[in-house]
């Protein structure tokens, strides 16, 4: 759930000399350990030599936790407990000062392999030894980590939800509990969610500077809302009214050559001698104000309707006439 690499970026790798038998893979992850010391957390009981077995001990078991509470978590400010019957995996006393003894004595581990070497050459048998002692450092640190996660969620609880972005809140908060289990020595008998939460909380606060410097310096914050426009609906909607705008010089100076009867139906059926053009009489109310039966009404429409839409192609919409309210 939670992983970051133990070794450090590989730069200039030329400078080492990889035995033919380590695979690309291999050589890339070798040229990121073998130029920097293995940092680890000295205990004692690593030096001795049945370290091994005691510190692997098989009575203290620790099995990989579960972390599908915190896969169904919503994301958001204020939703960040586990839902009724999960349960938050928890390593005991016992567990934990376990646990951090084998992820420091696999990194002690590695870097006796990684001193081992004869530099600049990497020989493939001490380089497979120092790759699977990191592997299994890793295990254990990702291990650990996300036996801790619930720290994260619980300090991020202590902060104004609007002081910083919340994903940008838990993405610090868990590189500072990974930067916890690297610094945490089990052998001063405090608790690793004493060390953490303090750090986390660390982490937070130089967030929270981070940003107040951003805001200060940059008050106008992208809105994903200024990326949509209206633009093609405004611009369609302009066109309607200078389309409408036409037809009425179109009708008033009958450019259309309307006959009169054609004129008067059209004033009539659109009410264009009204106040209120929205409110148009229907075929019957018009063929009782022009004398006619409503078939011929609407056989009148339709012609000069034909001859409105001609004469509207022809002087406005091929760009013969100039625009309403163009200069």
């Amino acid at each position: 759930m939670v992983s970051n690499a133990l070794s450090k970026p590989a730069s200039e790798t030329v400078r080492f000399r990889f035995a033919p038998g380590l695979t690309p893979s291999e050589r890339k992850t070798l040229a990121g350990l073998v130029g920097e010391p293995y940092e680890f957390m000295p205990d004692e009981l690593f030096e001795r030599a049945d370290a091994e077995p005691r510190v692997f001990e098989a009575d203290v078991v620790i099995e990989r936790p579960s972390t599908q509470w915190y896969a169904k978590l919503d994301r958001k400010p204020g939703a960040q407990e586990p839902r009724h019957g999960d349960e938050l995996p928890l390593l005991s006393k016992e567990q934990e000062h376990a646990a951090f003894l084998r992820f420091n004595y696999c990194r002690f581990r590695a870097e006796a392999a990684r001193r081992s070497l004869s530099l600049p050459h990497v020989a493939a048998g001490k380089g497979r030894e120092l790759l699977r002692w990191h592997r299994r450092a890793q295990h254990w640190r990702e291990l650990i980590a996300e036996y801790n996660l619930a720290l994260v969620l619980a300090m991020s609880r202590r902060l104004p939800s609007d002081r910083v972005d919340h994903s940008e809140m838990i993405a610090e908060g868990n590189m500072a509990l990974l930067r916890a289990i690297d610094k945490f020595r089990c052998d001063r008998g405090f608790k690793f969610s004493t060390y953490a939460c303090r750090a986390i909380l660390k982490a937070f606060s130089r967030a929270g500077v981070k940003e107040a410097k951003y805001r200060s310096r940059n008050p106008a914050h992208f809105d994903p809302g200024f990326e949509r426009t209206n633009w093609a609906e405004l611009e369609h909607e302009r066109r309607e009214r200078e389309c409408a705008e036409e037809l009425r010089r179109i009708i008033r100076e009958n450019t259309a050559e309307l006959t009169s009867t054609e004129l008067r139906v059209v004033r009539s059926r659109f009410n264009l001698d009204g106040n209120d053009e929205a409110r148009r009489p229907s075929l019957v109310q018009v063929g009782r104000q022009v004398g006619l039966a409503k078939e011929r009404v609407r056989q009148i429409q339709i012609s000069a309707m034909a001859k409105l839409k001609k004469t509207l192609e022809r002087e406005f919409l091929d760009g013969t006439a100039t625009p309403i309210g163009s200069s």
